[in-house]
């Protein structure tokens, strides 16, 4: 990291005087927020400087309300935590306090202290990924500082790597996806330097914790401007798809289709803007699976569908997400998807019973049935399979008649259990207990009337008692 930023410095020393990139462009301090101004007051008078940089400057210029505000100063951690009342510590070893300002923290960050410390906002700023966030505002005059040209890349349209893209991405290789992110959100190319090295060491982004891969593609694909295809193709060109893919998804990837990143990718970018205008909060990995079925045909067998859920650990998906995307591609491919069996209701009611069991055997976990069918019969809605989409719309009425009637579907819902079966079969608990639930499971499921205490004794004895 320090040669990184040694070499910055050195590059930096070449440049223009830093008073000859001011330019003469005022922030409008109407779309600053009033405590940013009361913090940079009180810096002010305790004799510090206070700059607003990043991502707000950026957002201020573009003409929107920036989210987060950063303010940069040469005030150190202990200066700041004793000129402000409120203020969170977190962040002190790089160099951040928090300040609490009507009840919002604002992340207020000394250019003298942390691992390295810049030492200026010039070295602060060069060190920041992109031209376009690489700007800053004197908070006491509204001046813009500009020493990178992130003006002259707005104007082109381009996002731009500071000084050097290769610097900049052997810092956090996730700069490379969010390149294409921010290229996507803002309607702008990729300049050529900095595509060129992003494509070069496409590789180095597996290095990243793979939830911040998963998190940044998501962004990507929540990004709406109907320009989807276009960064796709970026993602596609510069090897980013291939290396993700290659090692997270290549087991399930049926052969001859494992190449094919961009038509992979536009698949499931298609059926998640669709999904997700209508208010549904899916991730990634529910179009992954399904972009799957659309460009190879794979059908998921129980191996696959294990090798799904590694996939998913191996992504640090959270635990209802894990849930709600094993659930979707299991009902979709394992169950229902191939299902000619179904022609009456009653039929429909044993599917869902038996689609729900077989899942939790499976993951473990219950299911929100209702949810994942609907779910399911957007996805196909949404990419014109409507005989499928047919399929689930018909299954949330059938999964309300088994949810309202409370039908028997887990091994908790029957009306025997364990201690009813050892002294009927004369044995201990062991095996043979838990064989004789899931015996009886089975048929409660294909006929729910059988679900008494009588009758489900009679089902054991005649299957288990060989006495």
């Amino acid at each position: 990291m320090p040669i990184i930023l040694f070499f910055d410095i050195m590059n930096l020393s070449g440049r223009k005087n830093k008073k000859e990139h001011l330019k003469p462009m005022k922030i409008d301090g109407n779309k600053i927020r009033p405590e940013i101004f009361k913090i940079s007051a009180k810096l002010s008078e305790a004799g510090f400087e206070a700059y607003l940089v990043g991502g707000a400057v950026r957002d201020i210029i573009f003409g929107n309300e920036p989210k987060d505000y950063d303010i940069l100063t040469d005030a150190k951690c202990v200066d700041i935590s004793r000129i402000f009342r409120n203020v969170v510590p977190y962040g002190m070893k790089h160099g951040t306090v928090i300040v609490v300002m009507n009840k919002t923290p604002y992340d207020v960050t000394s250019y003298n202290e942390g691992d390295p410390a810049p030492g200026s906002l010039e070295n602060d700023l060069a060190i920041r990924d992109f031209t376009i966030n690489a700007m800053a505002c004197d908070l006491k005059k509204l001046d813009l500082i500009d020493l990178f040209g992130g003006m002259e890349d707005y104007s082109k349209k381009e996002i731009k790597c500071v000084i050097s893209p290769e610097a900049r991405f052997a810092k956090d290789p996730l700069r490379i996806l969010r390149a294409v992110r921010q290229a996507a959100k803002f309607g702008f190319d990729i300049e050529t330097g900095t595509f060129e090295k992003a494509r070069e060491m496409s590789s180095s982004i597996l290095a990243s914790a793979p939830e911040r891969i998963m998190s940044e593609l998501v962004k990507l694909f929540e990004i709406k401007n109907g320009r989807g295809e276009k960064y796709l193709r970026y993602l596609t060109d510069m090897n980013a798809w291939h290396e993700i893919f290659q090692k997270y998804y290549r087991s399930l990837i049926q052969p001859g289709c494992a190449e094919n990143f961009f038509e992979f990718g536009a698949g499931f970018y298609d059926a998640f803007r669709v999904i997700a205008d209508k208010g549904y909060d899916i991730k990634l990995a529910y179009l992954i699976i399904f972009s799957l079925y659309r460009v190879s045909g794979n059908k998921v067998t129980v191996y696959e569908f294990k090798k799904l859920i590694k996939a998913l650990f191996d992504l640090k998906f959270s635990r209802p997400d894990f849930d709600k995307i094993s659930a979707l591609v299991f009902l979709t491919f394992y169950r229902l998807h191939n299902d000619s069996d179904a022609s009456t209701d009653s039929r429909r009611e044993v599917k869902v019973r038996e689609m729900m069991a077989e899942h939790r055997e499976l993951t473990k976990q219950k299911i929100d049935i209702r949810e994942i069918f609907l779910l399911a019969g957007t996805f196909y809605e949404a990419v014109s399979e409507m005989e499928n989409s047919r399929k689930y719309f018909e299954a949330i009425k059938t999964a309300d008649v088994v949810i309202k009637e409370k039908d028997p579907v887990y091994i908790e819902d029957l009306a025997i259990n364990g201690n009813d079966i050892m002294p009927l079969l004369g044995i201990g608990a062991g095996a043979k207990i838990g064989e004789a639930l899931k015996y009886v499971q089975r048929a409660v499921i294909k006929d729910k009337t059988l679900n008494s205490k009588e009758i489900l004794k009679e089902l054991i004895l005649k299957k288990f008692n060989t006495a």
